[in-house]
Order: structure tokens, then C-alpha cells, then sequence
């Protein structure tokens, strides 16, 4: 079976990624593997695999019974057992799979959603999308509309962020341009614009670090830090080989993960900046396809999680850079998204099999289906 998946082009200032490769979907799996039916374990239902082949559906008709009817875009955690997700169909969708039911769904973007995130201290979710639009949604709203939306930029949203105390927005666009917003006004405090500059992602430094500090990547290949307060470039890092799609930062600060594009592993890796000495400290290697989101893992500081379009989710020990799991979705088209949870969980989103929930054993770096929603 062939898969058609888009990876990142090269920046042309277009509004949308238009190039395409094919790949034969046998040619990303192998090793020891666990089939399941649907996402469900037949035979051996209890077994655990560190290489583990699930089957997913095909049919995105059948996708009805999910939190999403199209293909999941983004995905982030709100806390244990509670995601907040975005897609093809509009919507952000707040679900608790451990009760098994939707909390919100909250619709009124025009196109597609592209990145999710959930801001703790005011109880809000922010969403962007493709209708170049970021709209703001209470959690404990009984209605579902938006509060605030967030206009200026000129194309599709790539990027956003919330500072710790919940007082700013940061938004970024492949129309070159950053925004910081007055959450409370909804209106942007200070813009800057980078030729070639086209954001794939944006990453607020955590509070207990330096917490005036957004870290963004680009399609030029580029990893920056800001300085909220002057909006300028603090850091500028050396230019990869590869365009960097996500960034995550560790908890101290003092690390960033990055995301890049590929095809039949090249390219296709995640890398790790230190901070403080401003280069590349170690190398992620494996994925097949470009890597569309990282993450360092809440349950362990020690493990690094990626996802991919290679349909698999890999684990990876931070020091040695040994991977220690590899889960893949069979059928399930590109991996768009990845988080976890301090209960030892990570969650990844799907094109076209909706979300897996799983379950990480550290001791034996092992997988295991715990829900598909």
C-alpha cells in the first residue's frame, strides 16, 4: 500500500507546503512485532513490546465514534488523563479518555487547526489555525464559543505560546512575523518580521527558568530565542542541514529539543541545543520521515519523545541518545502530534487514526494500547 504524505518544503514564501513523496508504508516497520486490531489487542492482548506494530483504521468515513471526524493536527495535555487536541474538522476538542467522554468541543475556526495550547493559571485554551486567526476558549465555560479571538497576521498561524503568569500571547505565522498580544485586550504589544523567517513552532521558557525567553523554529532552518521584553533576537543558533518543525524545552531551561524534516532518513532527526554553550549536543537518529513534534517527557527529565511520519513514536534515552521504544501506528498515516503526562503516558495524534493513549513501563521501556479516542 502506497501512502501520499506531505513533508516540509524548502521556504518559497507560499502559504502551503505543496510538494509530496511516496513511501511504501513496509518500508518504515520491521523487528518483532504486535498486531492489534484497530488499536485493539487480539491474541495476546496483555503481551508488551519496546517495537510494537498497531493496526489502524484507513477509512477516515468510519472515524465517527472519535473526538475528531478528520485527520488530528495538534495535540497538547491539559493535565493526567485530559488532552486538548485540534484538526482537519475545525474543532478543539478537551477530552478526559480515562472517563471516556468529551468535556468541550468548541468550534468557530473557518479552517483547519494547527496548534493547541492550554494556559493554567486563567483556564483557557488557545487555538490557531489556517483562518490566520487564534481564538481563546474558557475551560469552565458552559458555552462553547470563543472568548477572544487574536487577527494581524497575513497567513496561516504556525506557532503559540502563554507565558507562565498568564498575561501574554505569542504568535507566530509563516508570513515572517511574531506577535506578542495583551491577552486581557486582545491586542498585539510588539511585532517583529525576519526575511525568510516562516515559524513552525513557538515555546514559552518555563517559570522556573528564564520564563522572559521564547524559544521558535523555522522553515530557514533556524533555531532562535527571543527576549519577550525588547522583542529581539537573544540567540541565534547555528543553521541546520534541515528545516526545524517543533521545539520543546527542558524544565530547567537549560535544553531544547528540535524537530527536522526528512525523507528515507535523511534528515528525519531530533537534536538537542544546550542553552548556555549555544550548539548542538547530541543527535536523535532513526525516523524515517521528518519529525513533527518532540517532547521531553514529563514522567522522566531523562527520556526524549518524538513522533513522526514514518507512523511511529520512539523513546530515547537524553544521555546515551539510545532509543529505547519505537510504537507504530500501521495505516495510520503521518504522526502530527505528541505529549505526555507525569502518569507515565504519552499521547500522539494521527492523520488518520484519531489518538492512541499509551502507557510507558520505564523499567522495561515497554508500550501498551491503553486508549484510542
Amino acid at each position: 500500500m502506497k501512502l501520499i504524505i506531505p513533508r516540509f518544503a524548502e521556504p518559497t514564501g507560499n502559504n502551503d507546503f505543496s510538494n509530496l513523496i511516496k513511501i511504501d508504508q513496509r518500508d518504515c516497520l520491521g523487528g518483532q512485532t504486535l498486531l492489534a486490531n484497530q488499536g485493539k489487542p487480539m491474541q495476546g492482548e496483555n503481551e508488551e513490546s519496546s517495537n510494537a506494530v498497531y493496526e489502524g483504521k484507513r477509512d477516515l468515513s468510519a472515524i465517527t465514534t472519535f473526538c475528531h471526524k478528520e485527520p488530528v493536527t495538534c495535540i497538547n495535555n491539559i493535565s493526567d488523563g485530559i488532552t486538548i487536541s485540534g484538526s482537519q474538522d475545525k474543532t478543539v476538542v478537551a477530552y478526559d479518555w480515562k472517563a471516556d467522554k468529551i468535556m468541550h468541543r468548541w468550534q468557530g475556526h473557518e479552517r483547519e487547526v494547527t496548534k493547541v495550547v492550554y494556559a493554567d493559571i486563567i483556564r483557557s485554551i488557545f487555538s490557531c489555525s489556517r483562518d490566520r486567526s487564534i481564538r481563546m476558549w474558557r475551560c469552565d465555560d458552559e458555552n462553547n464559543d470563543f472568548i477572544r479571538e487574536f487577527t494581524g497576521h497575513d497567513l496561516v498561524v504556525t506557532g503559540i505560546a502563554v507565558c507562565s503568569d498568564g498575561t501574554t500571547l505569542c504568535s507566530g505565522s509563516r508570513d515572517n512575523m511574531i506577535c506578542l498580544w495583551d491577552i486581557e485586550t486582545g491586542k498585539v504589544m510588539r511585532r517583529r518580521n525576519i526575511n525568510r523567517n516562516l515559524i513552525t513552532h513557538l515555546q514559552w521558557f518555563p517559570k522556573e527558568s528564564n520564563d522572559h525567553l521564547i524559544a521558535q523554529t523555522s522553515e530557514d532552518k533556524s533555531l532562535r530565542i527571543w527576549d519577550s521584553k525588547s522583542m529581539e533576537v537573544a540567540i541565534a543558533f547555528p543553521s541546520r542541514r534541515n528545516i526545524l518543525t517543533y521545539c520543546d524545552i527542558s524544565y530547567d531551561g537549560n535544553y531544547i529539543i528540535t524537530g527536522g524534516s526528512g525523507v528515507t532518513g535523511q534528515g528525519c532527526d531530533c537534536v538537542m541545543w544546550d542553552v548556555r554553550a549555544q550548539k548542538v549536543i547530541a543527535e536523535f537518529l532513526g525516523h524515517s520521515m521528518t519529525v513533527s513534534a518532540c517532547c521531553f517527557a514529563s514522567f522522566d527529565e531523562n527520556l526524549v519523545l518524538t513522533a513522526s511520519y514514518d507512523h511511529s513514536v520512539r523513546m530515547w534515552n537524553r544521555k546515551t541518545t539510545d532509543c529505547l521504544l519505537q510504537y507504530t501506528i500501521n495505516g495510520a498515516g503521518p504522526i502530527t502530534g505528541i505529549c505526555s503526562d507525569a502518569d507515565k503516558h504519552f499521547c500522539c495524534s494521527t492523520h488518520e487514526d484519531g489518538i492512541h493513549a499509551v502507557l510507558v513501563n520505564t523499567e522495561t521501556s515497554k508500550a501498551t494500547l491503553q486508549k484510542k479516542f
